[in-house]
């Protein structure tokens, strides 16, 4: 699997994220400093863009992420976020979290009913500052209460004080305010338009009779 580092914080210490990093990602909700400005974002016109949303109302294709902690959404958010973008023909969806965050968010999935109706449209973005970036670059595709790991971010001021910016001419994430993730490559964070879903009939199996659709020429359905 190849892999890429990204960059994260809020918007106030958006200048701070070095001009050549490859993938970062910023808020575009929130209050105060936190949401990204438009010059933010531009600065970063080469590197690939990852949207957060704190907001669980947030239109479901102005962001790739639902941040899902303490000030920001809720895990009971996630299913009705989830179906807001499948709805609009987004067949995946990315949560931020801890792991037991991620748990609760998949109560809240299977909550939703009916059961297994979120397979095959949610990713993960695991927060797990007590590892190293080795131990993250492991983490990345496996599955983390039900979803498959797409980034780690492994360090964070508070965790990792001292460890270093990529590209940061030696400036330290504390004094940076800056987050470290490890990302699959083949992730592809942006706002992008939808891609033709095919429909189909499940005429066997647990589920016969429901209505499945496939984005990818019928080599997978949900």
């Amino acid at each position: 699997m190849q892999t890429v580092t990204m960059i994260d914080t809020i918007g106030g210490s958006a200048h701070n994220v070095p001009a050549g990093t490859p993938r970062v990602a910023g808020y575009v909700t929130g209050s105060g400093d936190v949401p990204w400005s438009a010059a933010d974002w531009s600065r970063f016109r080469a590197a690939a863009q990852v949207r957060i949303a704190q907001a669980p109302g947030t239109d479901p294709i102005t962001a790739d992420v639902l941040d899902v902690e303490t000030g920001a959404a809720m895990p009971a958010d996630s299913p009705g976020w989830i179906l807001s973008r499948i709805a609009a023909g987004y067949t995946w969806s990315v949560i931020y979290g801890t792991a037991g965050t991620l748990a609760a968010v998949r109560r809240a999935l299977i909550a939703a009913g009916p059961e297994g109706w979120w397979y095959g449209h949610v990713y993960c973005w695991l927060a797990e500052w007590s590892l190293s970036e080795e131990q993250a670059v492991r983490v990345l595709g496996t599955e983390v209460a039900g979803m498959t790991c797409v980034a780690a971010q492994w360090a964070s001021p508070s965790s990792n004080p001292g460890t270093l910016v990529p590209g940061g001419n030696g400036a330290t994430l504390a004094a940076a305010n800056l987050d470290l993730s490890i990302c699959d490559a083949a992730w592809r964070p942006g706002i992008v338009t939808p891609r033709q879903q095919e429909t189909g009939y499940l005429v066997t199996g647990t589920y016969s009779g429901r209505v499945v659709r496939s984005d990818d020429g019928g080599k997978t359905w949900a």
